[in-house]
C-alpha cells in the first residue's frame, strides 16, 4: 500500500499502532453494524485514561499512592517516602544539599492541565450535541407551512417594517452586550427586565438593555430570538449549557450596515412605540380580534381576570393586555373595578414625569401595591382620552 502511495496511484494514511474496531463481518461499507454512541463511549474512556497519565505526570504528591489510588487500593499510606516526590520533599526540608529546583508551570503546563479532555466530560458534550440536534429538527419540522393570516407562510422570511427593525437591533444590542456568557432565557429575561434571581446576580440589571423590552411578554420575546437564530443574526453554542450570542451578520444587522428578513408568525408583528400595539387598526386581518371579543365577553359578565384567565386557559397578563385593547377601542370598562381613584393619580403624575413608552420606569416609581395591569389600564385610558379630544376624561 505504501508503494502505491508512493507513485500516486492511491491515497493511503497509515493507521496509528492503537486500539482499533476489528469488523468480524463481510457487511458492505454502507451496512456496517457501527454504533456511533458505542464509538463515542471508547472513545471517553481512552480520554480519561490520557487525563490520569497526565495527571501523573504533574501530581507534586506522592507518586506510589497516586498510582495505588488508580487502581482502587484504598489501604495505603498517604506518603511512601522513597519515590521522586517524596524524596525531593525530604531534601528540601531536612538537608541543607543543593537540590536541582523545579522549573515553574508554563502556560501550556496550565493549559494541558486545566484542558485535556476528561473521558465523561466529552461523552455529555457528545449526549448534549444529539439532544440539540434532535430538539432542532423536531422545531424546524413542527413549524407549518400553511399560509398565515398576513399572506405569508411561518417559516418563510419576509422584510421588517421599521418599527420590527428596530426592535431587531435592540434585542441583538443586549446579546452583544452579554458577549456569549448566557443562554437564550437569560436573555429573554434581561431584555423583560426580570428581578431573578440569575440576572440580578450576574449583573445584567446594570446593562443599558435592561428591561429594554419590558412591554413585551416573554413567550413574545422568544419568538423573535427563536426567528434571530434561524436568521443567523445570533448564534447557539453547543454543550451541556448552550449559550447565544451574537453572529458577525447580525453585529452588521444592528449597526444597520445590512437588513434582514426574518419568518414570523402574524401575531409576533409589532407596532409603533408604547402601546399603540394595542390599536384595532393592527388587528384586521389577524386572529387577535376574535380572542379579544372572547375576553370581554367574559368581563362584561362581571368575571374577575383571574376568572377569565382560568376560563381561557391564558395568563392574566394577556387577558389585562386585553381589556387595555378593549380600553382604547371606547368599549365599557369600569376603571373603578382595577384601579381606584388615588391610584389613578399617582400613574397619572408618574405617567407625566416619565412618559409611558416603557412600563418598567413607572413600576419602579410607583409603589409595591400597584401592578403593572393597573398601570396598563391607566396608559390605554389616558391614550383614549388623548385621541378622542377629551383631557378632562
Amino acid at each position: 500500500l505504501g508503494a502505491l502511495a508512493g507513485l500516486g496511484i492511491i491515497s493511503y494514511t497509515p493507521a496509528r499502532r492503537t486500539r482499533g474496531v476489528l469488523m468480524l463481518d463481510d457487511h458492505p461499507v454502507a451496512e456496517l453494524r457501527i454504533r456511533p454512541q458505542e464509538l463515542a463511549r471508547r472513545a471517553a474512556l481512552e480520554q480519561r485514561k490520557l487525563r490520569e497519565v497526565i495527571n501523573f505526570c504533574y501530581t507534586e504528591n506522592c507518586y506510589r499512592s497516586f498510582i495505588l489510588d488508580y487502581f482502587g487500593d484504598a489501604h495505603h499510606k498517604l506518603v511512601c517516602g522513597s519515590c521522586g516526590n517524596c524524596s525531593q520533599t525530604r531534601k528540601s526540608k531536612g538537608s541543607s544539599a543543593k537540590t536541582t529546583p523545579i522549573a515553574p508551570r508554563s502556560e501550556l503546563d496550565r493549559f494541558i492541565m486545566e484542558q485535556a479532555p476528561v473521558g465523561g466530560d466529552l461523552d455529555q458534550a457528545l449526549k448534549e450535541q444529539s439532544r440539540v440536534k434532535r430538539v432542532r429538527t423536531q422545531s424546524e419540522s413542527n413549524i407549518s407551512s400553511s399560509p398565515q393570516p398576513g399572506g405569508y407562510s411561518v417559516n418563510q422570511p419576509r422584510p421588517l417594517t421599521p418599527d420590527e427593525t428596530v426592535l431587531v437591533r435592540k434585542i441583538l444590542a443586549c446579546a452583544a452586550r452579554m458577549k456569549g456568557r448566557f443562554g437564550k432565557t437569560i436573555l429573554v429575561l434581561t431584555l423583560k427586565g426580570s428581578r431573578e434571581k440569575k440576572v440580578l446576580q450576574a449583573g445584567l440589571d446594570r446593562l443599558s438593555t435592561y428591561g429594554l423590552l419590558s412591554e413585551m411578554t416573554i413567550d413574545e420575546l422568544k419568538v423573535w430570538v427563536d426567528a434571530l437564530v434561524r436568521s443567523r443574526c445570533l448564534s447557539v453554542s453547543l454543550g451541556e449549557f448552550p449559550t447565544i450570542s451574537i453572529s458577525e451578520f447580525g453585529d452588521d444587522v444592528m449597526r444597520e450596515r445590512r437588513s434582514v428578513e426574518l419568518a414570523l408568525p402574524e401575531q409576533a408583528a409589532i407596532l409603533p412605540a408604547g402601546l399603540s400595539r394595542y390599536s384595532a387598526a393592527a388587528r384586521v386581518g389577524t386572529k387577535a380580534a376574535f380572542t379579544i371579543d372572547e375576553t370581554y365577553e367574559l368581563y362584561a359578565r362581571g368575571l374577575s381576570v383571574k376568572e377569565i384567565a382560568v376560563r381561557r386557559g391564558l395568563r392574566e397578563q394577556t387577558i389585562e393586555e386585553h381589556i387595555a385593547e378593549c380600553i382604547l377601542e371606547g368599549r365599557a370598562i369600569e376603571m373603578s373595578r382595577h384601579v381606584n381613584a388615588t391610584d389613578f393619580e399617582l400613574i397619572k403624575n408618574a405617567i407625566a414625569q416619565h412618559g409611558s413608552a416603557r412600563l418598567k420606569p413607572l413600576r419602579d416609581a410607583l409603589p409595591e401595591n400597584i401592578t403593572y395591569g393597573m398601570i396598563r389600564f391607566v396608559v390605554a385610558h389616558l391614550h383614549r382620552a388623548e385621541g378622542s379630544g377629551d383631557q378632562n376624561e
